[in-house]
């Protein structure tokens, strides 16, 4: 959801539209709409603030940030912040100069602008939650868990990735291997791998059909050496179409499951 490298410059002016944009109604069928690549439900949406579960991230009474990098339109982000209980969620929004002027649901002072598609937002390690809504490079996932594993107030981040199964689920054996010899770009399955117990999830879930969400708090943690453990959640418990998926990285401490 990120757009082309640009300089940045000044933010644009949003009084001439009506902004921020009225939200569409979701119902439990997972629908398309033309402002967000993800396609919408209110299970998915019940299913991601579950996930969150401010309570256990902060006091009730604190409000929980969240910071979607990629926002585009803004549209998930809005009716995230929306259908949590009051106060729970404050969701901000990263994304290129050269898309800010596709925001259209996001207050002003939510949102954060950074130069390039390959440019980090400085201030992530300020937010416990990161969300990725149909990321287009792995390289730049790879830095955003690069830097919490770096950082130790980065460390204990959940991370929520939703996208194409084509992106996060590893190929089947035998599949994606051209046989050429020559090395290949890092997919989104193998960035989660390095960091977590991504592709063995993932292939658990396969083998299960993908009919069962896979949590990794029922893991024995005794051995593992990741920094982060993995979740992959099917696409009937997600509130997603067959073709979607949500994945989730959280602390590998088995006393704090994302």
């Amino acid at each position: 959801m990120l757009d082309e490298d640009v300089s940045p410059e000044p933010e644009e002016d949003n009084s001439h539209t009506s902004f921020p944009l009225p939200l569409p109604h979701l119902s439990t069928t997972p629908l398309n709409h033309p402002d967000c690549c993800l396609s919408l439900s209110t299970t998915l949406i019940h299913r991601i603030v579950d996930i969150l579960r401010p309570d256990a991230h902060s006091p009730p009474s604190t409000t929980l940030s969240v910071l979607s990098i990629g926002s585009g339109t803004g549209l998930l982000e809005a009716i995230l912040a929306t259908h949590a209980p009051t106060g729970a969620l404050e969701v901000h929004g990263v994304e290129v100069f050269s898309s800010s002027s596709a925001n259209k649901y996001i207050p002003t002072h939510l949102r954060h602008i950074v130069p390039s598609t390959s440019a980090m937002y400085e201030d992530a390690t300020d937010f416990p939650v990161w969300i990725f809504i149909y990321p287009r490079d792995p390289r730049l996932v790879r830095q955003y868990l690069d830097l919490a594993v770096k950082n130790e107030q980065a460390r204990q981040v959940t991370f929520l990735f939703l996208g194409p199964k084509a992106d996060f689920l590893p190929p089947a054996s035998g599949e994606g291997d051209d046989g050429d010899g020559e090395a290949q770009q890092d997919t989104f399955a193998d960035v989660l791998g390095s960091f977590s117990d991504h592709i063995e999830r993932c292939h658990d879930f396969v083998e299960q059909d993908e009919s069962t969400s896979l949590k990794h708090s029922s893991d024995n943690g005794s051995t593992f050496d990741k920094p982060f453990r993995a979740s992959v959640f099917s696409s009937t418990d997600a509130g997603l179409p067959s073709y979607e998926v949500l994945c989730v990285l959280g602390t590998s401490d088995p006393k704090k499951t994302a």
